[in-house]
């Protein structure tokens, strides 16, 4: 099954214009800025992408490109929130762990700490969730958030995802800590 391309979507918020697109391959140094400036945040819920980015420009370019091709099987999708003036990344969405038979898959997001609380996480993610229920046709959409993100496990329960259990232990974080995950979900 194949889920056919986000559209690329220009938007105004607070004065600010942005693109909400798929990551591409002249992203490289954008997304390295990004993943090196939040870095310190991001290595603690997303060790193995920001472990990876942070070993150079190179590396990053590698990652990209083991990304895309991934997209090219239908095994994810990455959507990057660029500020149109200054072609900087403030925010990623990923799609992956796809599983074609129920169909589902898993989601994840960063969004630069500068540009927090603005309602632009609430923007992509809720954009990225549609594509993938109405266009993409999946049925099911999980999401695993460390019990003590409040501010995710808010996110998430807004834009209607529910609780369907905690697994105790079930991440190592980039603090090299067990942490408890609260699987949530929402489906079509």
């Amino acid at each position: 099954m194949s889920l056919g391309l986000f559209n690329s979507h220009i938007f105004e918020h607070q004065s600010f214009y942005f693109e909400l697109r798929l990551l591409q391959t002249k992203d490289v140094a954008a997304f390295h800025s990004f993943i090196l400036k939040n870095s310190g945040e991001f290595n603690v819920a997303f060790p193995v992408t920001t472990a990876e980015i942070l070993k150079g420009v190179q590396s990053t370019k590698h990652w990209i490109a083991q990304k895309l091709d991934d997209e090219a099987l239908n095994r994810n999708r990455i959507l990057v929130l660029i500020k149109r003036d200054t072609h900087e990344i403030l925010g990623y969405f990923s799609a992956f762990g796809f599983d074609w038979r129920v169909p589902k898959c898993e989601i994840a997001w960063m969004l630069d700490t500068d540009w927090r609380g603005q309602g632009l996480a609430t923007y992509i993610v809720g954009k990225g969730i549609h594509h993938l229920l109405q266009q993409g046709k999946l049925e099911k959409i999980i999401c695993r958030i460390d019990h003590s993100n409040i501010k995710s496990l808010s996110l998430a329960a807004r834009l209607g995802f529910t609780s369907e259990a905690m697994h105790r232990k079930d991440f190592r974080n980039g603090n090299d800590d067990l942490v408890d995950v609260e699987y949530m979900a929402i489906w079509r």
